[in-house]
């Protein structure tokens, strides 16, 4: 019993200590004519070229990212056969399979993006 109650002594100590506030963040001062340059920005880094990225490589994917803008219809014959075709509010499984191409469609059936999956 005696243990039960030094149990509900330290729950309850526990509960009563206060966290020390943190420093407000202050915000970076504004220099007027500065442009704002984005983190991933690197001037010394290469262009990104889709042929040499293993994500699109896998499923074939970096050869028809030509048919993005195109209507789905008009591509269905240059797509592979293990292919996922996924519109709006379409629920898709979580499974990741590297050697099917997942090709993303808008409301008009447009392709609007391709990527292994």
């Amino acid at each position: 019993m005696q243990k039960i109650w030094m149990a509900m002594l330290a729950t309850a100590l526990i509960g009563c200590t206060t966290v020390p506030e943190e420093e407000p963040l202050t915000p970076e001062p504004i220099v007027e004519g500065a442009e704002p340059v984005a983190a991933s920005e690197d001037p010394s880094a290469e262009p990104y070229d889709p042929s040499k990225d293993l994500k699109l490589i896998t499923c074939g994917a970096h050869e028809t990212l030509d048919l993005i803008d195109t209507p789905v219809a008009d591509a269905l014959l240059r797509l592979p056969e293990n292919r996922r075709i996924v519109r709006p509010g379409d629920v898709v499984t979580q499974d990741y399979d590297t050697s099917r191409m997942n090709v993303f469609v808008d409301e008009a059936g447009t392709i609007t993006k391709i990527e292994c999956g």
